[in-house]
Parts: structure tokens; C-alpha cells; sequence
């Protein structure tokens, strides 16, 4: 009986390892690729240049979920989604508004990071240059 016990033992120990790593190593949220024109997007917490047109806001959110339900997102991830969205919206450059990284709340560890930012797109040249080259 004390063999079988001392396996069982061991089972569980190796089982609890097991779990361990994997919610460890599984606990944050993918890598985000960033797109190849949000290579050219930069980000913040400087104004633009001046000859920059505001193009509205942009949000990212790496991660989600409350504690071990979910995933950690991070910086980093949250930053490259900014870089994706911004690019999409056609700007070049973003002006980081706020930054939430996860934290604490009521209950919950909330497993997002957020960034909240303002997206502009240099304009290159004047009005009157724009309109003359376009006839």
C-alpha cells in the first residue's frame, strides 16, 4: 500500500507541475504581427507635427478576462494593435491619450492593457499645392 501511495504521490505532483506551467506559459495574450504599413505609425505622448490632421480616436485592447480566466495582455500587444488600427484609419502617427495596464479592481484582476490615443495623418504641403497638382 505505501508504493502505491508514494505513485500517487508522484502523479499528483508531476499533474500539478503540468498545470502550473501551462497557465503560466499560456497566461498572456498572443503576439500581435504588426501590418506593414503600421511599421510607419508612431506612437506618443508628444502633439504631432504640426501640419497633422486629426483623424479621430483610436483604442486597443491586448488581453481580456478577470484573473486566471483570460488572458494578460501587455504593452507591447496593445501597442502593435494601436499600430494595426491607426494604419487602417489611414494615419501615421498617434498621440497616446491614456494607458490602463491590468490591474486590481473589485473582485477582479482585470487582464487588459488599453490604450487610448488620438490619430493624425501628416498632410504633406499646402492646400493650394494639393489643388493645383490635382488638375
Amino acid at each position: 500500500m505505501t508504493r502505491i501511495s508514494v505513485n500517487r504521490k508522484i502523479e499528483l505532483t508531476s499533474l500539478a507541475t503540468l498545470l502550473a506551467i501551462v497557465m503560466v506559459c499560456g497566461a498572456c495574450a498572443p503576439t500581435i504581427q504588426l501590418t506593414t504599413t503600421a511599421h510607419g505609425v508612431v506612437v506618443a505622448h508628444q502633439p504631432p507635427p504640426a501640419s497633422s490632421r486629426n483623424l479621430g480616436l483610436v483604442i486597443a485592447t491586448h488581453g481580456n478576462g478577470c484573473g486566471f480566466i483570460g488572458l494578460r495582455g501587455t504593452e507591447e500587444g496593445a501597442l502593435a494593435l494601436l499600430k494595426n488600427k491607426a494604419a487602417d484609419m489611414g494615419a501615421d502617427y498617434v498621440q497616446i491619450e491614456k494607458m490602463i495596464a491590468p490591474h486590481r479592481g473589485p473582485g477582479c484582476l482585470h487582464n487588459e492593457y488599453r490604450i487610448e490615443g488620438t490619430s493624425y495623418v501628416q498632410i504633406v504641403g499646402s492646400l493650394t499645392n494639393a489643388t493645383t497638382s490635382g488638375r
